[in-house]
């Protein structure tokens, strides 16, 4: 199996990779999020104690995760995405929930 960098956003984090494996082909995309849960556990400690308001940061969403949203057609569900915020509570910014 051999895997190619075909694209690096240094914006995003988001990576293109092309891989081959016996006889089948394919591309992907990653993302590091590294970056991301360090500003969300900042922003989480920083806001302890706060009450709830209008107009609070929730949570961040990594690009790689917005693009699948506005394919899915999900990104304006508030529902959804406060479901998707539930399932990957290290991406929250706040300590309450919502």
């Amino acid at each position: 199996m051999s895997k190619i960098i075909l694209n690096e956003n240094q914006t995003t984090g988001v990576q293109t990779f092309y891989e081959t494996a016996e006889e089948a082909e394919r591309f992907t995309t990653a993302q590091n999020v590294d970056d991301i849960l360090v500003h969300a556990a900042e922003a989480r400690h920083e806001t302890q104690g706060e009450r709830y308001g209008e107009f609070r940061r929730m949570a961040v969403m990594p690009m790689s995760v917005v693009g699948q949203a506005m394919r899915e057609g999900w990104l304006f569900d508030q529902a959804r995405v406060r479901q998707w915020v539930k399932d990957n509570p290290a991406f929250k910014t706040f300590d309450k929930n919502f």
